[in-house]
């Protein structure tokens, strides 16, 4: 999608989604692309993220410690850093425990 940081709304964001994925199902439109919006708008340095790996069925815990970026040679050129405080098998998280915002 290019340099994201370009896209200052939100209508910005659903535009150039929809250019890029000219077959995305319409309401699949402003989920990804509000993504997108909040990771690079909204996010800040000191949040906390919970992100999913699906090749080692873990779930991470860290917190956002850079700015959004953007670098055309890496595989995945928008970025953010972040550092990675706890790792937990995703079998440790069940559907009800995870409603019922059980701490980690």
């Amino acid at each position: 999608m290019g340099d994201l940081s370009q896209l200052k709304t939100r209508e910005g964001f659903k535009k150039k989604y929809e250019q890029v994925y000219p077959n995305a199902k319409p309401g699949a439109i402003p989920v990804s692309a509000g993504q997108l919006f909040r990771f690079v708008r909204e996010m800040k340095v000191g949040d906390i993220v919970i992100f999913p790996l699906k090749r080692s069925a873990e779930i991470r815990l860290g917190r956002v410690t850079g700015e959004f970026q953007y670098d055309p040679s890496l595989s995945y050129p928008q970025f953010r850093s972040v550092e990675w405080l706890k790792k937990f098998p995703r079998t440790h998280f069940s559907r009800v425990r995870c409603m019922r915002s059980a701490p980690l």
